[in-house]
């Protein structure tokens, strides 16, 4: 390995392995072999057959050296809510300080998409504060720390910016010199339950005046969102590319990259549930976008729905129409071949 590695962390369990061989396998694929990195995969509960896929598919990546961290046993954390994993996943991030030995390290999400080189994050001043992260996204539930804060009153907690915690930028220095993984499970403590975004909002409350400002497009929130050129797409939902496929661009664009970069490798398996769950949404979708519109339509109305409601569903189900007929938007489908061909000619 080269000197100073750029230290990447993730957190996964073995509902969220998916994302982390895409998380990785497209951050690493995106730098192009340009730099070295030392992946730090923080393991809730991977299980022996996944840490040796993880690791012999991270192999191939002659720039990266992979480190697994076994983090603290799950009743630590039995007082607070799950993740949409139905985990701890996400609380882990909280130990970065006392696990990881670097002077900075970035944090990613495993549903997250990399499409950015991260060595020009790695390389940004920091201007004196802990943390570097993306404005959460305008329009979602949290768009300041009043919206998911049970420690601050209401006109105090306006003032602050709620943030994204997808994408990190960490200066480690500081966050240990703030005492911050004592400080957060202290909070955690005091108010497991009532916290709608876990340790998100710990952060947030936490770092409040610390945590500096990013692009969007390193963590963009991929609901409806056309494809940019160079962005990292983040499947915050409950929903995750690997549990479910919608006819959305974002998802079409995670399916591509699992199919030709990770698939080769590595198959995940949906259980037959989920499977049948999926077949059945989308005869449904199929029957009420192609068939069942204006009765439903209809319908919406005789039980008294709102007009603006109503208007909504019949967009939702126009759009979807759309998609199936004429699949993605020229912008988005032309942005998906040129990465379709990028991936392809990946080495290696």
């Amino acid at each position: 390995m080269m000197k100073d590695p750029i230290h990447v962390i993730v957190c996964t369990n073995a509902h969220y392995l998916p994302g982390a061989f895409v998380t990785l396998g497209s951050l690493l694929d995106a730098n192009g072999g340009r730099d070295s990195f030392r992946l730090h995969i923080l393991d809730t509960g991977i299980g022996d057959q996944g840490r040796v896929a993880l690791s012999r598919f991270l192999q191939r990546y002659l720039n990266a050296e992979v480190v697994f961290h076994s983090v603290v046993d799950a009743t630590f954390f039995r007082d607070c809510p799950t993740d949409y994993g139905g985990g701890f996943s996400a609380y882990s991030r909280l130990f970065l300080g006392s696990l990881i030995d670097a002077s900075r390290c970035i944090y990613v999400d495993v549903d997250i998409l990399v499409l950015k080189d991260v060595a020009t994050l790695w390389h940004r001043s920091m201007d004196g504060k802990i943390l570097l992260a993306v404005r959460d996204y305008q329009g979602s539930y949290l768009s300041t720390l009043n919206d998911d804060c049970p420690f601050l009153p209401a006109e105090e907690a306006k003032k602050y910016p709620y943030y994204c915690t997808g994408v990190l930028l960490c200066d480690l220095a500081a966050w240990r010199a703030f005492d911050t993984e004592r400080k957060a499970f202290e909070l955690i403590r005091q108010a497991p339950q009532t916290l709608r975004a876990w340790d998100q909002t710990i952060l947030n409350y936490l770092l409040r005046g610390h945590i500096g400002e990013i692009d969007k497009s390193w963590a963009l929130y991929c609901v409806i969102e056309p494809f940019l050129g160079n962005a990292n797409y983040h499947f915050f939902s409950k929903k995750k590319p690997w549990g479910q496929r919608i006819f959305i661009p974002a998802n079409t664009l995670w399916h591509t990259y699992y199919r030709l970069r990770v698939r080769p490798f590595y198959r995940y398996q949906q259980p037959f549930r989920i499977r049948l769950f999926n077949f059945c949404w989308s005869i449904r979708s199929f029957l009420f976008a192609f068939i069942l519109t204006e009765p439903y339509i209809r319908f919406r109305r005789w039980m008294g729905k709102r007009e603006d409601a109503v208007q909504a569903t019949r967009i939702m189900l126009k759009a979807y129409r759309q998609n199936v007929l004429h699949g993605l938007d020229p912008q988005s489908r032309a942005t998906l071949e040129t990465l379709r061909r990028y991936w392809g000619q990946c080495k290696p």
